[in-house]
């Protein structure tokens, strides 16, 4: 536990306080865009059992024995163009004394839907624990990283006076700060989690148009892979979740 919280304090920190040297180039940027989530295996407990009562209304008791259930294949719906949307901010600094490398802090505000269910697919307990109801991350699969840059040198544009392009390309690790939305037994859960548990990183590439003087314009691919250990009713989620991302953006240079 005390690696993972100096990780995370490494990952938010370095970009923070590694102060760039005078003559740095400095950068800000904001994107928008869409992810798409691979399936994958989605495994939770909880000492949490369903009731009913004679007259069936739904009720939930700590029976205090752990169910466990886990199924591959799990589905998830990103919903990115709904609100809150996709959206990403990004700072950091390029050294004059090596203008092709950098470092910046990348944060991404995505989302995620599990659309299919494990209770109804496989128990790996002795008793079945009981469905999920709903778990959507809806405010956020947020990804905080430090992330390094290499960029290839300018390139003019025919034709232009002071158009130029250049490829750039990154990797960069960090704590994700999940929003989880869990139902449970009629239980519902929610909140903001940042305990050291959950960690994403992420593969970049993209392509970077020079328009005027600092401005520039942008589009970017990325590759992420977020670990996922949530609390829920009664017990805790874990799950891998792996994502292609493209994104629009716009930067200012100084």
């Amino acid at each position: 536990m005390g690696v993972k919280v100096g990780l995370v304090g490494f990952a938010v920190l370095v970009p923070l306080t590694w102060s760039p040297p005078a003559r740095a180039e400095l950068f800000i940027e904001g994107y928008g865009g869409k992810a798409w989530h691979f399936p994958g295996r989605f495994t939770y407990e909880t000492t949490f059992r369903e009731t009913r009562d004679t007259d069936g209304a739904r009720g939930q008791v700590d029976s205090g024995e752990t169910a466990r259930a886990s199924v591959g294949g799990a589905e998830w719906d990103d919903f990115s163009l709904e609100p809150p949307i996709y959206y990403g901010y990004r700072g950091g600094y390029f050294l004059a004394s090596a203008p092709r490398f950098g470092l910046a802090f990348d944060l991404i505000h995505s989302k995620a839907r599990l659309n299919r269910f494990p209770a109804a697919d496989a128990s790996s307990s002795a008793v079945r624990p009981p469905a999920l109801t709903k778990f959507e991350i809806s405010h956020g699969l947020n990804l905080l990283m430090a992330v390094a840059f290499v960029r290839t040198d300018p390139m003019r544009i025919p034709r232009s006076r002071s158009m130029t392009w250049r490829i750039y390309s990154g990797v960069g690790i960090g704590p994700a700060v999940p929003h989880p939305e869990v139902e449970l037994a009629g239980v519902l859960h929610q909140g903001y989690e940042f305990d050291g548990n959950d960690w994403s990183g992420e593969l970049i590439g993209g392509l970077r148009l020079q328009i005027w003087k600092g401005l520039s314009l942008y589009t970017e691919y990325k590759f992420s892979g977020i670990h996922l250990d949530l609390r829920i009713p009664g017990g805790s989620a874990v799950t891998n979740i792996y994502s292609h991302h493209l994104a629009l953006g716009t930067g200012w240079s100084f």
